[in-house]
């Protein structure tokens, strides 16, 4: 053989002993082969490694695209929402306690499972006056069923399951930011 020329051998297996076939063989755009099992794991570690990066780019893109879509069809986007939070008062009813309680930094550990908790635990009654309550009423109904902060946000209670309970519309507004303490002997009065 000439000097200078040397015949490059084809591979047989990957460096991991794993013999290339067909079904286990990824060749890339220069030609080299790879192992796919090989492959499967280094993108597995890499995606491990690079967990936050990768969520990051992925939710930019998401929250560009549907920003994109969104503008481009407003009409759609808007009867949507409206349809959706028809559909869902409770949810919607929740995203504005959220909002509510984010902005007065008073998050807690409440959540949405809780609401039938305390409608079976009260027994669709209001914690004050005991009377029945509705949840399907609209807004500013006197038995409607609202979501009371025994400590009110105001005096730093948190939006958790230990300072909350289910009361009518007539005796949340009647208590506004007084403790239970308060509202109790304002009633007795």
């Amino acid at each position: 053989m000439p000097k200078g020329i040397y015949l490059r051998k084809s591979k047989t297996h990957c460096k991991f002993g794993h013999a290339f076939s067909e079904q286990n063989t990824y060749v890339d755009s220069r030609g080299s082969k790879t192992c796919k099992i090989c492959r499967r794991k280094r993108e597995f570690e890499y995606r491990k490694e690079n967990r936050e990066i990768l969520r990051k780019r992925v939710t930019n893109w998401r929250e560009e695209h549907q920003r994109e879509w969104q503008e481009n069809n407003r009409e759609k986007t808007r009867i949507h929402t409206y349809t959706w939070k028809k559909r869902n008062p409770e949810k919607v009813r929740q995203q504005r306690y959220r909002r509510r309680f984010a902005e007065l930094n008073q998050l807690g550990n409440f959540s949405n499972w809780m609401l039938p908790y305390y409608r079976y635990s009260q027994d669709s009654c209001c914690f004050y006056c005991n009377k029945k309550i509705n949840p399907n009423l609209s807004a500013g109904e006197p038995s409607r069923e609202i979501l009371e902060h025994l400590i009110p946000l105001c005096r730093e209670g948190l939006h958790c399951w230990t300072n909350t309970a289910l009361a009518c519309w007539r005796c949340n507004s009647r208590k506004g930011t007084k403790t239970i303490e308060e509202f109790m002997e304002d009633i007795r009065k």
